[in-house]
């Protein structure tokens, strides 16, 4: 499957792998800030979907908006889970949804994965809510 892969700038200290949101102009992307607020653009991805050191301020930064992307996560994840923002800094954590949630998901990943490594992530933004 290939990926949708916009270069976009950034406006905060981003790292590889973080999910980001639309920043305060078109074409500029931000950390999530308080437990995901804003509107999810992607998760910041280098070349080839693999971890790079970020780069110098002005210069456009990949975001893999669709299809997929290596994705920070920052606790236990298994393969299947929905992943969302666990805090501001924009790594994801698993989510199992249960009657009566409703989460925006930035994907599911794609392998189990531990605090602060990089997983395979199918990057598909969506609010997923389970009736009651």
């Amino acid at each position: 499957m290939d990926a949708y892969v916009r270069s976009m700038k950034y406006e905060s200290n981003l790292a590889p792998g973080q999910a980001v949101i639309h920043g305060s102009a078109e074409g500029l992307v931000d950390t999530p800030g308080a437990l995901g607020a804003g509107l999810p653009a992607g998760i910041y991805s280098a070349l080839n979907n693999g971890a790079a050191e970020r780069p110098d301020t002005d210069e456009a930064v990949p975001v893999t908006m669709l299809g997929m992307a290596k994705a920070v996560v920052a606790g236990n994840v298994t393969t299947g889970q929905y992943a969302i923002v666990s805090d501001e800094t924009g790594e994801l954590s698993g989510w199992t949804p249960a009657a009566g949630e409703s989460e925006v998901t930035y994907g599911i990943f794609q392998e189990d994965g531990v605090a602060g490594e990089f997983v395979d992530l199918l990057v598909n933004i969506q609010r997923v809510t389970v009736p009651a």
